[in-house]
């Protein structure tokens, strides 16, 4: 059945079934899963999605013709500053960071430098009453979490004759 028999049958004008081009600059879900050498057009949709969400790209709604008729899919553009998509991907988890002053540490990073538990570390601080403070930071591929930040000069303070 050819577009036009299938748009007359529809009730639609010839003109709509030429929205199926996407527009330049735009990519589709199959067009990101191919640039992120993904395997699944769902784990390319996900990923999109949340792009999103956290403001890296811009997504519109887009109407394809199909031998079926209409469907409605998402379509993507990246905001600058990012020119890549492998750019995007990396910034995802970034955004929304904040910077730890210079001077603050982790608990079980310091730990780790003197060979002690994370858990004496995280006591003492508490049985001294050190400064603490919370910071949102990555960690990796889980994301952004809330992070506990010490006073280093205030912990070395403590465990100065270990070092």
């Amino acid at each position: 059945m050819k577009a036009a028999d299938i748009a007359a049958r529809l009730g639609k004008s010839l003109a709509l079934t030429n929205q199926t081009a996407v527009p330049k600059g735009w990519y589709t879900v199959r067009d990101i899963q191919l640039i992120l050498g993904m395997r699944w057009a769902a784990n390319a949709s996900t990923r999109a999605k949340n792009l999103h969400a956290r403001g890296i790209v811009e997504r519109m709604e887009w109407r394809a013709y199909k031998d079926y008729g209409f469907a409605r899919a998402y379509i993507y553009r990246l905001k600058p500053p990012h020119k890549t998509w492998q750019q995007a991907v990396e910034a995802y988890h970034t955004v929304g960071e904040e910077k730890v002053p210079k001077g603050w540490s982790r608990p079980i990073d310091f730990a780790k430098t003197i060979g002690i538990s994370a858990e004496a570390v995280r006591n003492a601080i508490h049985r001294h009453g050190l400064t603490t403070k919370v910071f949102r930071t990555n960690r990796g591929v889980s994301g952004l979490h809330n992070n506990l930040y010490v006073r280093t000069a205030e912990i070395l303070r403590l465990y100065g004759k270990r070092l």
